[in-house]
C-alpha cells in the first residue's frame, strides 16, 4: 500500500518543470489572442528603436501578450501607420521616471484604436493620440502618469476609460484643422 506522501511525491515529480494549471490557462488566453485570431500580430514580434520600446510601422491589429516595462528615455510603443487596432490584452504598461509616453502616436495617422488595459507611471503621457484622427481608446485605464492620461485629437471616441492622478489632469481633446 502507499502512503499519501509517497503518491504526493510521486505525481509531483512527474509534474516537475510543467506548467501549473493556471499558468497553462494564461498561456492558452494569450495563444488564442495572439494566434489563433486571424491576422492580429504579437507585439512580442515586433522591435523597436531609439525613441520607443516597440515600433508599430504598419496597418493591422496587434496584442500585447505579457506586460511591458518602461525603460527611461523611451516610450513604450510608438505607433506609425494608419489603421491600426492595438489590443493591450489586459496587460499593464509599467512607466518608471524619466520613460516617454506610454503609447504615441508621432505622425499624423488615421483610425488609431487603443483598448483593453493599464497604463500607469510613465514619465509623460499615458497614451498619446492627438497626431491621429477618428481614433478611438477603449477599456482603458491610465493613473499616476507624469502629464496626461489620455490625449485624443478631432473626431475620437472614448469609451469605458478611467484616468485619475495624472499631473497632467486626466484627459484632452483638441481639433486638428
Amino acid at each position: 500500500m502507499l502512503h499519501r506522501s509517497t503518491i504526493t511525491d510521486r505525481v509531483m515529480k512527474k509534474n516537475a518543470g510543467k506548467p501549473t494549471p493556471r499558468e497553462q490557462h494564461a498561456q492558452a488566453t494569450t495563444n488564442r489572442l495572439a494566434g489563433m485570431i486571424s491576422g492580429v500580430t504579437p507585439l512580442s514580434a515586433l522591435r523597436g528603436d531609439d525613441h520607443a520600446i516597440i515600433v508599430i510601422t504598419q496597418p493591422g491589429a496587434y496584442v500585447l501578450t505579457a506586460d511591458l516595462r518602461a525603460v527611461a528615455g523611451k516610450a513604450g510603443i510608438r505607433i506609425d501607420a494608419d489603421n491600426v487596432t492595438l489590443d493591450l490584452g489586459g496587460h499593464t504598461l509599467h512607466g518608471v521616471e524619466g520613460s516617454l509616453d506610454g503609447v504615441t502616436v508621432t505622425t499624423v495617422a488615421a483610425n488609431i484604436t487603443v483598448r483593453n488595459g493599464d497604463v500607469r507611471g510613465w514619465g509623460q503621457d499615458g497614451v498619446d493620440l492627438s497626431n491621429a484622427i477618428g481614433s478611438c481608446a477603449q477599456n482603458l485605464r491610465l493613473f499616476d502618469n507624469g502629464g496626461f492620461g489620455l490625449l485624443v485629437g478631432s473626431g475620437a471616441r472614448i469609451t469605458d476609460c478611467t484616468m485619475d492622478r495624472n499631473r497632467g489632469y486626466g484627459g484632452a481633446a483638441w481639433n486638428h484643422n
